[in-house]
């Protein structure tokens, strides 16, 4: 494969990611979860002014897209869950890093 190939797959797979952890509320219900506040009264009380419609909804999404899956009353996140949220915290990483060298510049 070519690097234009490459770079084509790579910003298409950042893409895919962005899609998902930029819509309102999907990183602060993940990381919830990943906080073990499994249950949905548990996700709804630990993160003020998310609405019960709103929680609804995106815990809807985040089982289609198979990175929850809800036994009985619980939310758990999949392999895929656990995935993203390896690349969540390490983006935020990057992130703070990144900020660190940009005041250090200045």
């Amino acid at each position: 494969m070519s690097l234009g190939g490459i770079m084509k797959d790579l910003h298409n797979s950042i893409a895919i990611v962005q899609e998902i952890v930029s819509k309102r509320w999907v990183s602060e219900i993940l990381f919830s979860i990943n906080h073990k506040h499994y249950r949905y009264s548990e996700i709804l009380h630990c993160i003020p002014y998310l609405s019960s419609t709103e929680l609804r909804r995106k815990l809807k999404l985040l089982l289609e897209f198979g990175l929850l899956h809800k036994d009985d009353k619980e939310y758990h996140l999949t392999i895929l869950g656990q995935d993203m949220m390896e690349i969540m915290i390490k983006a935020s990483k990057l992130s703070e890093r990144l900020e660190n060298a940009k005041r250090r510049q200045h």
